[in-house]
C-alpha cells in the first residue's frame, strides 16, 4: 500500500531490502543506514515503518506503532551528540542522542 501511496515500484530488490532491514530491527536496538545517494535508504525505512504501523492498526500479528529520529551526527560535536560534564557549572548537559533516547523511553 505504502509503495503504490509513494509512487514507488514495487520490485524484488527493493522489497529484499525492506525485508533485510525488518530482520535487523528484530535483532539490534539500532541500526544505521548508509549507502550512496538515491540507493533507498529512506524509502526502505519509510515503507517498513508505514506496513507494520498498518498492520498494527489493522491487528495483524507483527504490527507495531514505529516511531523514529534521523539525526546526522556529523552535524554536532561529540558532546553535542552524547552529551558532556560542563566543567563551570559542574553539571551534565545531555547530547542529542540522550534525548532523543529518553523521549523513546517514556
Amino acid at each position: 500500500e505504502h509503495c503504490a501511496q509513494q509512487g514507488l515500484q514495487l520490485t524484488h530488490g527493493f522489497l529484499l531490502k525492506v525485508a533485510q532491514l525488518y530482520d535487523l530491527v528484530r535483532a539490534r536496538h539500532g541500526l544505521m543506514l548508509v549507502g550512496f545517494s538515491y540507493g533507498g535508504k529512506t524509502s526502505s525505512y519509510h515503507t517498513l515503518a508505514s506496513a507494520l504501523t498498518t498492520m498494527k492498526a489493522k491487528g495483524q500479528l507483527g504490527g507495531a506503532n514505529v516511531t523514529y529520529s534521523v539525526i546526522c551526527p556529523k552535524c554536532f560535536t561529540l558532546g553535542e551528540l552524547y552529551g558532556a560534564f560542563e566543567p563551570i557549572t559542574h553539571e551534565w548537559a545531555d547530547g542529542v542522542l540522550a534525548v532523543a533516547f529518553r523521549g523513546y523511553a517514556r
